[in-house]
């Protein structure tokens, strides 16, 4: 288990990733959310309103994404547990960045995006199994429901004080994943893909 304070770090890496991840895959694949993979149904109707090509890729991110949530409640406690699951999540996101160094374009490189929105299926499914109790990392919305409602509440939820900080750390993610696009393209996503990793090595289930 994480003691309080490495929970706390451990939560800002994942919400600053998923953010990293979510952007660079907007920017770098044609609007492509991989993290909150319901975003893709808003812009693929708004795409084929307009007349345009309709991006059936967008919608093909929704069962890789459901395919990464079965893949870790179905293996939970068979294949690994909560260390081996982050474990796999940081080298998918780790070779999906490696793999967009070689492939630019074509059927590998959605494959490598496929690959991110696997990885944050899987993020999202490790995240409701072994950190309960605790804000989401992927979708910001819910947080800051929370916190506003916790706000003007007489008592504050456990959580009152985690959220903004996962909403922060999730728009530092997509800060930092604008930036680095510029100079670097998408496979800047290999940087939370290394915070990930490191990360996931301190943990013990």
């Amino acid at each position: 288990m994480l003691g309080v304070l490495e929970q706390r770090y451990f939560l800002w890496i994942l919400a600053f990733s998923a953010g990293f991840i979510d952007t660079a895959t907007f920017i770098g694949a044609s609007g492509i959310f991989s993290a909150h993979v319901t975003g893709n149904f808003v812009v693929f109707a708004a795409t084929l309103a307009s007349g345009k090509h309709a991006g059936f890729s967008k919608l093909v991110t929704f069962p890789f994404f459901v395919a990464g949530v079965l893949m870790v409640g179905f293996f939970d406690g068979k294949l690994c547990k909560k260390r081996g699951f982050f474990f796999m999540i940081s080298s998918l996101i780790l070779l999906s960045g490696v793999g967009l160094v070689f492939f630019k374009e074509g059927t590998s490189f959605y494959a490598c995006i496929m690959g991110l929105v696997f990885a944050m299926g899987m993020q999202n499914a490790a995240h409701k199994l072994y950190l309960k109790n605790t804000p989401t990392s992927t979708v910001m919305t819910g947080n800051v429901t929370q916190f506003f409602l916790d706000l003007i509440a007489k008592v504050k939820s456990p959580i009152y004080f985690s959220t903004i900080e996962m909403v922060a750390s999730f728009f530092i993610g997509c800060v930092a994943a604008a930036l680095c696009g510029i100079q670097f393209g998408i496979i800047s996503v290999i940087v939370p893909g290394v915070l990930l990793f490191v990360s996931s090595m301190l943990i013990k289930d």
